[in-house]
């Protein structure tokens, strides 16, 4: 016992001569010093406010300085009366402010937007309706009237569609509108002479395709006599009522969908015939869908049958 007694204390003076305890590595214990003496580090930690784990407001405020800005990325959200929009395939884009721009060195002005779809890719496409005052050129008092049709994003904006009027100063387009997978265009043309005398009113409905804007159809009546019939907002409201049940089916097919459905509405706002045309025709996917827009109920209008195409996309 004297032996090992005499031992450890010989351990403990070597230690003591070595300037301090080692661990069984043989490095210095955390935290001491291992040559000149330094200064302790202070590690400083982000002050937490008693009852809650957030950072100080100005942490929050600096952070949301320096957050990037979200851009636009919907057709629907970009502002075209302000934008850069090209009126010609090929051609350099056009800088609209507030609605107005000059090209090809004549004044143009934005018309109107509407926006639905026109592939029939489910996303939408953007119509718009450009007039240019040729007057100053020609002497002549005419007025051209384009209608673009546009699809992409706002930071990638693509001319899908051009169609020129070529109006008289007699003619005019009052509003666009995309209904069914179609554009129509309305407007109204004046009397001969000096247009005193009575006019007509006039659509037009197009289709988006391969070659551009293409007509499919056109309906004149006399002024003041426009024939009763579902407008627009009248089939976008019925449709939409049904729009639940034509989700829901989306059980039944693999993956996102857009469903053509032809529709025969009668003149008491009954759907009496509803078939599902293309790829989907006869699926479960089609029949399903077809039987929950024979269920929409639309504005009666007493007159003959109205027929239409509807896409649907089903998710």
């Amino acid at each position: 016992m004297t032996r090992h007694l005499a031992l450890g204390l010989a351990a403990a003076l070597l230690a003591a001569c070595c300037g301090g305890d080692w661990d069984r590595a043989g490095a210095p214990p955390l935290g001491a010093a291992t040559g000149a003496a330094s200064a302790p580090v202070a590690i400083s930690q982000p002050r937490v406010p008693s009852g809650g784990s957030s950072p100080p407001a100005s942490r929050a405020a600096a952070a949301a300085a320096v957050a990037p800005v979200t851009l636009p990325t919907r057709l629907r959200d970009l502002d075209f009366r302000n934008a850069a929009l090209p009126l010609k395939l090929g051609a350099a884009a056009v800088r609209f402010t507030g609605g107005e721009a000059v090209w090809d060195e004549q004044p143009v002005r934005l018309g109107g937007v509407a926006f639905g779809d026109l592939d029939g890719d489910g996303r939408d496409e953007a119509a718009v309706r450009v007039v240019a005052d040729i007057t100053k050129r020609t002497m002549d008092p005419s007025r051209g009237v384009w209608l673009l049709v546009y699809s992409g994003t706002p930071t990638d904006l693509r001319l899908r569609g051009r169609r020129e009027l070529g109006l008289t100063g007699r003619d005019r387009v009052d509003t666009i509108e995309i209904v069914a997978g179609k554009l129509l265009a309305r407007g109204e043309v004046r009397g001969p002479g000096d247009g005193c005398l009575p006019g007509h009113r006039r659509e037009m409905m197009l289709a988006l395709t391969r070659r551009g804007l293409v007509e499919r159809g056109r309906r004149t009546w006399a002024m003041g006599e426009e024939p009763a019939r579902l407008d627009p907002p009248d089939i976008q409201r019925g449709m939409k009522a049904v729009e639940p049940q034509v989700r829901a089916c989306g059980r039944r097919g693999g993956g996102p969908a857009v469903v053509q459905v032809s529709v025969t509405v009668d003149g008491q706002g009954r759907v009496a015939e509803a078939d599902t045309i293309g790829k989907f025709a006869g699926t479960p996917l089609g029949d399903c869908v077809a039987a929950a827009v024979r269920r929409a109920r639309f504005r009666r209008t007493g007159s003959t049958p109205t027929k239409l195409t509807y896409p649907f996309m089903v998710p």
